[in-house]
């Protein structure tokens, strides 16, 4: 019965450490995220497929870790709506760049669609967060409303000004990018009563 015991928690500890708790989840995410970026700004200059492709397969481990904090987050009904939108948002985003980004062009644009959806769910989010009053943590919502901003405004930036090659938009985007990802590793716990979340 002993041996059983002991066995049954380290499978447990097995299972925690390949699934991961949110923590470590939205963490890697946050990384995977800048390294997405960090990859643009290296390879701006190499042929459209490869920079796609590339984008794709940096983007995929983001997916497979918002998917494993959004079940974590199930019974937070706020939280988990977000990460799960969010996480749908970047499953989307690589089919649809994956089959209908055939050109830097359709790039541009779905990338640009990609960030402004980010943009207004961070807001969104924030607002409805923001009216559960004293709840929650104002400083997180702050960065990530400004983090929301930037997004925003830099892809507008990014899209309609024609002084910018295209080299300079796939590095504009790569810094957003980073911005996002620096963002969800700097997140801090963002309700009061809930201080395993990370958001």
């Amino acid at each position: 019965m002993y041996y059983k015991i002991v066995l049954y928690k380290y499978n447990l500890k097995i299972y925690n450490h390949i699934v991961m708790d949110k923590k470590s989840a939205l963490f890697y995410q946050g990384i995977f995220i800048i390294i997405s970026g960090i990859l643009l700004i290296v390879y701006q200059n190499a042929e459209y497929n490869f920079i796609k492709n590339l984008q794709i397969l940096s983007l995929i481990p983001c997916a497979v870790l918002g998917f494993i904090t959004a079940i974590k987050r199930f019974d937070k009904q706020i939280q988990f709506a977000h990460q799960k939108i969010h996480t749908f948002t970047i499953i989307i985003y690589l089919l649809v760049l994956a089959v209908w980004g055939n050109s830097i062009n359709e790039y541009n644009f779905i990338t640009a669609l990609l960030f402004i959806f980010y943009m207004f769910s961070e807001i969104i989010f924030s607002g409805l967060l923001f009216n559960l009053h004293g709840k929650v943590y104002l400083r997180t919502l702050v960065i990530r409303t400004l983090v929301a901003i930037f997004t925003g405004i830099g892809t507008v930036i990014i899209v309609s000004s024609t002084s910018f090659s295209q080299n300079e938009k796939i590095m504009g985007f790569g810094i957003i990018f980073i911005a996002i990802g620096i963002a969800v590793l700097l997140y801090k716990p963002i309700m009061k009563n809930d201080n395993t979340l990370n958001a």
